[in-house]
């Protein structure tokens, strides 16, 4: 929401003497800023009253720890760039090509709209442009980088194809009807293959993206136990694995920390942080080691340790080394997973 209205101001202030006049379009830049509030608010109170280095610790933590692949852009998917740039090459292309849209059509609508659209361009380029100040000062620039500089121009940048190559196929009806047929029908077949093929994995149980174990199957398995089985209590908390992000939907019960689940303030981040590391950081400075892949390495006692400390009653991980611990799932004779076991740890209440 604040954002767009940065974009919309931005139009205004690009479109020169095309722009409409202040007193026409305050109403909805004020309409638009009251809709922004709801997310500005909270945004600015977060780490109201927080100590400075704590703030400037977690922000670190956000958005190179944990969300890099979102708000850092030297750490963005390859292939989501590339995929960006793409569709921002044709964006360009379409809009060259309606330059000489009839006025019927162009009537402004379409100028503001494209203003609009490099406006919300413009903002990303000054999330990348923030980016190297991580070289400096790693701090500020998290701090900066935290805001989601790239998320409007994610959406605009599609509507913005969709749109223009709309408007294109029309113009060209009464000049050039046959082309103007084979642009529909490929528009049509690119969204309607799409469609299609989400339609298709929707309706077919599959592995949610979420989910990133293996032997998904098994994981399944293991949750509808802890589920349904009747042996677990309701308010019973577990030790996960680290990229274990759909145990609540599944199971219904507590973790002592999800990886997915990041907070947003910075004593939250902290607490966070610290679980997540205590339960599966190795301690290396190798970013390809820094992570166990299992609890499992962690040992029994660690991990009776540990579920003292975060009052939590089961492990559910790997089976494979098996564990000096008490095994609820899965039951001989009655249930079997070659990948995930469930241990019982040591009542933390008891210590008490």
């Amino acid at each position: 929401g604040g954002w767009a209205v940065v974009a919309l101001c931005l139009t205004w202030l690009l479109l020169g003497r095309e722009r409409p006049t202040l007193r026409s379009t305050w109403p909805a830049i004020v309409l638009g800023f009251i809709l922004s509030l709801p997310g500005l608010v909270p945004s600015v109170m977060l780490n109201w009253g927080t100590d400075g280095e704590v703030v400037r610790w977690a922000n670190q933590v956000y958005v190179y720890g944990r969300l890099a692949h979102h708000l850092a852009p030297g750490q963005l998917p390859n292939i989501f760039v590339l995929r960006f740039a793409l569709l921002f090459v044709l964006w360009l292309i379409l809009s060259l090509a309606t330059l000489g849209a009839r006025e019927a059509l162009e009537d402004g609508g379409l100028r503001r709209f494209r203003t609009f659209v490099g406006a919300t361009v413009a903002i990303a380029l000054v999330g990348v442009a923030i980016a190297p100040l991580a070289h400096v000062d790693p701090a500020l620039s998290a701090g900066l980088l935290r805001f989601y500089w790239f998320r409007l121009a994610d959406v605009a940048v599609p509507v913005g194809v969709a749109m223009t190559g709309a408007t294109l196929i029309v113009t060209m009806r009464q000049t050039q009807p046959i082309v103007a047929r084979l642009l529909l029908t490929l528009a049509l077949v690119v969204g309607g293959v799409h469609l299609g093929i989400h339609a298709v994995e929707r309706s077919i149980p599959t592995q949610p993206p979420a989910d990133r174990l293996p032997d998904y199957v098994g994981w399944r398995h293991a949750c509808d136990w802890i589920a349904d089985s009747g042996e677990i209590p309701r308010d019973a908390k577990f030790l996960t694995p680290r990229m274990a992000q759909t145990f609540k939907w599944y199971t219904g019960r507590g973790e002592v920390a999800n990886w997915k689940e990041v907070p947003q303030d910075a004593e939250a981040i902290k607490e966070w942080w610290a679980r997540i590391s205590d339960l599966h950081a190795t301690g290396s400075n190798d970013p390809t080691e820094y992570w166990r892949p299992s609890l499992v390495e962690l040992g029994a006692g660690r991990l009776q340790e540990l579920g003292a400390k975060y009052e939590a009653d089961y492990v559910l991980t790997f089976s494979r080394p098996r564990l000096p611990l008490p095994i609820v799932y899965p039951v001989d004779g009655l249930h079997r997973n070659r990948t995930y076991v469930v241990y019982k740890l040591t009542p933390w209440r008891m210590s008490e």
